[in-house]
């Protein structure tokens, strides 16, 4: 594989009033086999207002306001995905115990007319500093539009292939940052500085390929289990699809759910958060940051299967599996274990994933000129003790809401396949200054 990038760039600034900044990139990746190059232009509008004549004003230091346009490109796809290739299977049977081997064709459908996803972004926004840069307001808007969005797909079994990447449609994303920040308190003694951001993302598939209305994505979670993902026209993409659990029969113990699939849970959120703070008393010093997630649904696949709902009961292992439903326990929260309660792609694992945690905070103590310190050659010393991951406030039941198994662009994210849990870690520090 190789890839090959040319950029031109240009800016202009004019009395620090009013600044241009335009580029052009062009980019060539071997995995396309037509389209190998794609041109993506940008520019960026600046106009510092505090800097005009007419600006009068003793408590807004900095007026700005800003805009740009811009193309990025997207070719991440496997090097061989446009190509038919074939693999090499020795089991194939030959009419008795033994096998022979064979040369069949790849499971992957090739695509020779794939080509680039372009993602066009447009944005305006505003930065304000007050009292010469005490506090200070960053907001901003965007609206991104994908087109040519590449996908793996599911395809009919009479192609003889499972799967194939396409250019499946068009994903639209809008939403805004918010930042501010400033120094709250500033004396001799006490000095606190705050930041906080706030930002929120609504995407919707906006088109598919062939006018279609819904693909399948050919994703797979735990290795084997078809990944509860729709890629659906006015839907968030990577919104999980299955069935709807309504609850337990309690005549004979088997799960009840709706007559028909339908989307049950949304991984994007509705906004995430940050708070900042460091603080200095005298020779004390306190730093904290808080980081936040709302209205996230995580598809909680590490609770199936230790509850054996994916067709392995035998191998449940939750103490969940004690308020499963017997003759004696009519009113059982979980579905009696049986082979036809193994459904493991519905709501009931899907949970509400916001979460608040403490992620970082450390507190410290610096002696300075002490005659002590000089006596041994010393110009400072600090003790600290600092902490990672040291509270998470959430409704989740699994062991971290932070989730998130990337996959083919975010298609899997938000499903919870017993990913390892956040660590927490306390450390204890001596900083000398010499």
């Amino acid at each position: 594989m190789y890839k090959r990038q040319v950029i031109g760039r240009a800016t202009y600034n004019y009395d620090s009033k009013y600044l241009v900044t335009a580029s052009v990139r062009y980019d060539e990746s071997s995995v396309f086999l037509k389209d190998k190059g794609g041109v993506f232009p940008s520019f960026a509008l600046g106009w510092n207002i505090n800097n005009e004549e007419f600006f009068k004003s003793e408590t807004i230091s900095t007026l700005r306001l800003r805009g740009g346009w811009g193309d990025t490109g997207n070719e991440l796809i496997g090097t061989t995905d446009v190509l038919n290739l074939l693999r090499n299977n020795p089991w194939i049977p030959n009419g008795g115990a033994t096998g022979t081997t064979a040369i069949l064709p790849g499971t992957r459908l090739a695509n020779p007319d794939l080509t680039w996803e372009t993602t066009t972004q447009t944005n305006v926004g505003v930065d304000v500093g007050i009292l010469g840069g005490r506090f200070n307001l960053s907001f901003e808007y965007y609206k991104k539009n994908t087109e040519d969005l590449l996908l793996t797909r599911n395809v009919p079994r009479y192609t003889g292939r499972v799967d194939q990447v396409v250019n499946a449609g068009e994903v639209e994303n809008k939403g805004f940052d918010l930042s501010i920040d400033g120094r709250i308190i500033a004396n001799e003694d006490f000095r606190w500085n705050m930041s906080a951001n706030i930002s929120s993302n609504k995407n919707e598939v906006t088109s598919l390929i062939g006018d279609e209305t819904e693909i399948f994505p050919s994703l797979t979670v735990g290795g084997s289990i078809p990944a509860p993902a729709i890629v659906r026209v006015g839907e968030p993409i990577g919104s999980f699809y299955g069935f709807v659990y309504e609850g337990v029969n309690s005549a004979d113990g088997n799960a009840i759910y709706a007559d028909e699939r339908a989307i049950i849970g949304d991984p994007n959120p509705d906004f995430t958060y940050g708070i900042n703070n460091n603080m200095t008393f005298k020779n004390f010093d306190l730093n904290f940051f808080i980081q936040g997630v709302q209205g996230n649904d995580v598809f909680n696949r590490a609770r199936a299967l230790i509850i054996g709902r994916d067709g392995r009961i035998p191998f449940g292992t939750s103490v969940e599996l004690r308020n499963t439903w017997t003759s004696s326990n009519t009113g059982a929260p979980l579905p009696s274990l049986n082979a036809t309660n193994t459904q493991s792609l519905s709501s009931e694992f899907v949970e509400d994933g916001s979460f608040l945690r403490l992620k970082n905070i450390s507190l410290g103590y610096t002696l300075r000129d002490s005659n002590t310190l000089e006596s041994i050659g010393l110009e400072s010393l600090r003790l600290y003790v600092s902490a990672q991951n040291l509270i998470t406030i959430t409704d989740y039941t699994g062991l971290d809401p932070e989730v998130s198994n990337g996959g083919e662009n975010d298609r899997l994210a938000g499903v919870d396949i017993g990913s390892l849990p956040t660590s927490k870690t306390v450390t204890v520090g001596l900083n000398l200054k010499f």
